[in-house]
């Protein structure tokens, strides 16, 4: 319930502009980025007509239904989770955890572990929704530790939303076992289709442009850890030279030529020689003038977070490598003319 009214809350047509007002949570301008959150606040209209800051209503909104102003409530108060018996993890089932002051909802516990996996909120939005469905289901709830379900539901959220982590991230967070995970994930695979209900769907497709059929983990042990993981620094790396190009001005190609760089450099034993920044830089300074829209070394090294000095050194040794950094028949067939043109496009060092 929390997530979806969060989900609702959060559109832009409930923000509101009033740049020289301050957000009543952290007591920050709107507009400007907060020191308690760590993000940029938005004001946000609630129903009661108080305006909060985005990121300040999203942490409130975890463990309260109601206005942090006027005590106004949004949505009905969710009941604690029973405690489930029968699967024990780590030596303790749920009524032997830790208390710590309160018993906590399957809502916290999801935006706890989300959080400690850097995982944004419309991730942890999906993954309380899967938890939730979990929960409700007498299948699952009475079988299940709540921290057993919400480690298989964000298993299932991170690859659904295009952001994967393998069960063995998910456990050095949560305490459960990687295999359990996966051995309760393949229970629930059957049954996958009943956790897509419409909320989800909607939430999917608007935020994350997901499509259907959606593209939910395979079972068993098809892909193991290493190659989630690796898929994820894939993922992480491409997110990085598209925000860098982009900056830049630079197309579609220029991230692809400049990934294939990045990568063969890399593979070419060159990481600790350079570091990553150094070939980003330099993948991006040399894709740049090989897809013929050149881009200087000093704005390359500014967007990067680097100097002008280290991006032509890095270059210079990129440079040396030139010949075995790209295929040639994979120039040729992303439409960037012969070899030889490409090639000669690129500056002495």
């Amino acid at each position: 319930m929390a997530e979806a009214f969060l989900f609702e809350l959060l559109q832009m047509h409930n923000s509101v502009h009033n740049p020289e007002e301050r957000c009543g949570i952290c007591l920050e301008e709107y507009g400007t980025l907060s020191r308690e959150t760590g993000t940029m606040e938005v004001e946000i209209r609630l129903p009661c007509n108080h305006t909060i800051g985005s990121a300040c209503i999203a942490i409130w909104l975890k463990a309260n239904n109601t206005c942090p102003v006027c005590r106004h409530e949004f949505f009905p108060a969710q009941p604690r989770p029973y405690l489930e018996h029968g699967v024990i993890m780590n030596g303790l089932d749920d009524a032997e955890q830790p208390y710590e002051g309160h018993q906590q909802t399957v809502s916290e516990i999801n935006a706890d572990y989300c959080n400690e996996l850097s995982l944004d909120i419309g991730i942890s939005m999906i993954s309380g929704l899967i938890a939730q469905k979990l929960t409700e289901s007498e299948n699952w709830s009475q079988g299940h530790t709540s921290w057993c379900l919400v480690s298989v539901s964000i298993y299932m959220a991170s690859h659904l939303t295009g952001e994967p982590r393998s069960p063995r991230e998910i456990a050095t967070v949560t305490g459960v076992e990687a295999d359990h995970i996966r051995f309760c994930y393949d229970l629930i695979y059957p049954e996958r289709d009943h956790l897509a209900n419409a909320h989800l769907l909607s939430l999917l497709q608007d935020t994350f442009d997901a499509v259907v059929p959606l593209n939910w983990p395979a079972p068993g042990y098809e892909f193991t850890d290493e190659q989630i993981e690796n898929n994820h620094i894939s993922h992480m790396l491409r997110q990085g030279y598209q925000r860098v190009c982009n900056e830049l001005g630079l197309d579609a190609d220029v991230v692809e030529i400049s990934i294939q760089i990045a990568e063969n450099l890399g593979a070419a034993g060159l990481m600790s020689a350079l570091g990553p920044e150094g070939i980003t830089a330099a993948a991006i300074f040399m894709a740049a003038h090989m897809a013929g829209c050149p881009v200087a070394a000093g704005r390359v090294a500014e967007v990067v977070g680097t100097s002008d000095v280290a991006v032509r050194a890095a270059y210079g040794v990129a440079h040396a490598h030139r010949y075995r950094l790209l295929e040639h028949a994979w120039l040729e067939e992303i439409g960037q003319g012969s070899v030889e043109r490409v090639w000669g496009r690129l500056p002495l060092p």
